[in-house]
């Protein structure tokens, strides 16, 4: 009975020391960090080191000796006894007990509901989601409790409790565990920005909801999934990484082969796609087609591709007259014209090419007719008829279509065949008029004869595992990295050395993130299953062969950064055409050695026009000072190129061809001769020049481009860049205007921006 007293006694110390309110505090900020000295804790409190550390004293003293709460070392710090620690836990449970009774504390989560306060659960997610140790995410969870309470916060919300503890991270200095907790989002402000001005020419719900979404998934990238030096060399402007949003979720592009597409039956969809043996006729191959492409498209961040478009499909045609035949061509012209949610690519072919002559066509019902070298007519009157359809057709006609892009492929042998004059006059009239087409030039060895582009230009070659059905079909670009060349030119301030050392780490850098997009589709086809029409069986192989798709190392501003390293552009003299040209063929080195390394299929591209052109500038202006840097266009629309050859230069063709010969070799992965054309030009005119860049070039892409002005309310078209209609005078609110730098053809803001300035900087050769 001796000891009753004594517990008694202890227990009723226990009690007195919680009846201060002082003395809680002092318990509750021992809890979440010691030992701290005397001085420390009176900090922590708040109170005033010189006049109230006698009161503070007492109440230490009722803590230490009386209650036996709190330890003091041989240092005279403290720390809580284990009995303190237990009265601490008992306190925070009476605390949490009657805000539950009150109601006091209630959160409007995630999930759209609206929940009482759980400290727990703050400590849940520090340790599931940073992976924090269990009694660190308790502290943390605990302060930041207590820091609610003092707030007296009305709304409570998930995202503002977020802040709260990753605020509390940042203090303690635990920015890796902050930086796993941060909350993915957009302010509400630029929510409300995206909404009333989406900077998008056609904007609708779905497009603002896109740009909304887009903005959250290129944050995970940046912030969950990328190692921090390359999101902050993105972010920066040392590198730039196109698609970002889509980065981990989608391949870039695909060149299909329609033979195996109409064949596919997906075992795991069931009935996705209509097995080729039931199709009997052009006009049902042309409705499942337009289904397909659709289908495909929600797999794919970039434009699709069919290779052969007119070889594959002339077996249907046979017996079809020239309008039955346009009329097929009608339709599926229309369906790609007027479907703004992706671009296609169609290959086509003037004559069978060599290599498909003896193979066995297919042709309705899934039945072998012959051989496709049997069914070149209908190759060609197909190809006539969507020429036709492209320049006639009513709401197709008068203007280009940026959403159906035609490459022809010229082979060695059409011009000597005068029986395809009259379709070489009608390719290139359409050249003319509306610039759809693209020339893939097939006479320089090094494209060995097999080759397909997009027109995001894209190029797919023999040259992996030479086989041209594996090399060229069924796979194509999983994505593509930019590296800022004027950057390495400004950090270099003209040290050779320096900027070919800075040039390979920047080459690390985008392989690596190449590499990380690589490993995240592959989790996509083959661990998430969340690209269902990529991993479509055919006879036990997967639809898409992203072992042979192409890793694409690009660049921005080849010509700015070799004006700014040798003091003039490349077109002015040969030491700095010779410098452009060993930057490529650093990249070409680069390309080659990670092949080696990594049994990857890696390719050096030419860039296509895009906003980032824009972006790396002003970044650029913004970091060194706009006398500093080398960009074209003023005030806030300054760009950087994308050509090989700057627009502005003054060349005149063959100077510019002879140029522009040098650098398509280096370009394995996609390249483009871009030929400005002032006014219309005759066709004929067009035909030598082609035939001459193709006889006596090693120029493996190019196109004719005319800027035209659209007037929906004439529904006529006028040749250059207009602010107003000519004929009725129409404001901006009523026209489209057309152009194309490198890439596809696009339509000009309203407001004018860095595109409509790198249009009225272009010099015509022609």
């Amino acid at each position: 009975m001796s000891g009753e007293p004594e517990d008694w006694e202890l227990t009723s110390a226990v009690l007195s020391a919680l009846s201060s309110e002082t003395r809680i505090q002092i318990l509750k900020v021992l809890s979440m960090k010691s030992p701290l000295s005397f001085t420390k804790i009176m900090q922590i409190l708040g109170m005033d080191t010189k006049k109230e550390a006698g009161k503070f004293a007492y109440h230490l003293g009722e803590l230490t000796k009386k209650a036996q709460l709190v330890n003091c070392d041989e240092d005279n710090n403290y720390t809580l006894t284990s009995l303190g620690e237990k009265v601490v836990e008992f306190i925070r449970m009476l605390e949490e007990f009657s805000r539950r009774e009150k109601g006091e504390l209630f959160v409007r989560t995630s999930r759209l509901a609206i929940e009482r306060f759980e400290r727990k659960k703050i400590a849940d997610s520090l340790v599931r989601e940073a992976r924090a140790p269990r009694q660190l995410a308790e502290n943390i969870a605990t302060e930041a409790e207590e820091r609610l309470l003092k707030s007296k916060i009305r709304y409570l919300t998930a995202p503002l409790i977020r802040e709260f503890v990753n605020a509390i991270l940042l203090e303690k200095g635990l920015e890796e565990y902050r930086h796993a907790l941060t909350r993915l989002g957009l302010p509400v402000y630029d929510v409300t920005t995206i909404i009333k001005n989406p900077k998008t020419e056609f904007s609708n719900a779905e497009s603002i909801h896109k740009l909304a979404g887009d903005a959250v998934l290129e944050q995970y990238l940046l912030l969950k999934i990328l190692p921090r030096e390359i999101a902050d060399a993105h972010l920066s402007g040392i590198i730039h990484i196109p698609d970002a949003s889509y980065w981990v979720l989608r391949p870039n592009n695909i060149q299909h082969d329609i033979r195996s597409l109409l064949s596919l039956e997906s075992r795991s969809k069931g009935g996705m796609f209509t097995p080729l043996s039931s199709i009997s006729s052009a006009e049902t191959i042309i409705s499942q087609l337009s289904r397909l492409l659709e289908l495909f498209q929600t797999d794919l961040s970039g434009e699709q591709s069919i290779d052969n478009f007119n070889i594959f499909l002339a077996p249907f045609l046979k017996g079809m007259s020239y309008e039955e035949t346009k009329k097929v061509a009608h339709y599926f012209i229309s369906e790609l014209c007027h479907n703004m949610n992706h671009s296609v690519s169609l290959n086509l072919e003037l004559v069978t090419p060599k290599h498909l002559k003896n193979k066995p066509a297919i042709g309705p019902n899934g039945k072998t007719v012959g051989k496709y070298e049997d069914f070149e007519e209908e190759a060609q009157l197909f190809a006539n008829s969507i020429l036709d359809v492209l320049m006639e057709e009513e709401n197709l006609a008068d203007k280009p279509t940026p959403n159906c892009n035609i490459v022809f492929k010229l082979r060695p042998d059409i011009w000597e065949d005068d029986t395809l004059l009259p379709l070489l006059n009608k390719m290139f009239e359409l050249s003319a008029s509306w610039g759809n087409p693209l020339f893939a030039n097939f006479s320089p060895e090094w494209q060995n004869g097999n080759v397909n582009y997009t027109g995001g230009l894209e190029r797919l070659g023999t040259d992996w595992s030479k086989d041209w059905e594996l090399d060229t079909l069924r796979t194509g670009n999983l994505g593509t990295v930019i590296v800022n060349l004027p950057r390495i030119a400004y950090e270099s301030n003209g040290d050779d050395e320096l900027f070919f050392e800075l040039l390979n780490e920047r080459l690390d850098m985008a392989s690596t993130v190449l590499g990380i997009k690589l490993q995240a589709i592959r989790e996509r086809m083959f661990t998430d299953k969340t690209l269902p029409t990529l991993t479509s069986d055919l006879n036990g192989e997967l639809y898409y062969r992203i072992d042979n798709a192409t890793l694409s190392l690009s660049f921005v501003g080849l010509d700015e950064a070799t004006k700014k390293h040798v003091g003039t552009p490349i077109d002015s003299n040969k030491a700095s055409l010779d410098f452009a040209l060993r930057i490529l063929q650093s990249f070409n080195e680069h390309a080659n050695e990670l092949k080696t390394n990594t049994g990857l299929r890696w390719v050096v591209t030419q860039p296509t026009s895009g906003s980032y052109v824009n972006r790396l500038a002003k970044l650029d202006v913004e970091r060194f000072g706009k006398k500093n840097v080398n960009v074209r266009g003023t005030g806030n629309n300054v760009y950087y190129s994308t050509s090989n050859i700057r627009v502005s230069a003054p060349l005149t063709i063959d100077e510019r061809k002879g140029l522009e010969n040098m650098f398509h070799p280096l370009l394995s992965g996609g390249h483009l001769m871009n030929i400005s054309l002032e006014k219309k030009v005759p066709s004929d005119k067009l035909i030598r020049l082609s035939e001459k860049i193709c006889r006596e070039t090693q120029i493996g892409n190019f196109t004719f481009t005319r800027d035209i002005t659209y007037c929906f309310h004439c529904s006529k078209s006028f040749n250059g860049i207009q602010n107003k209609c000519p004929k009725c005078g129409s404001s901006m609110d009523n026209l489209a205007r057309y152009s194309r730098n490198i890439g596809h053809y696009f339509i000009l803001p309203a407001t004018p921006k860095w595109e409509e300035q790198e249009i009225r900087d272009k010099h015509y050769p022609l």
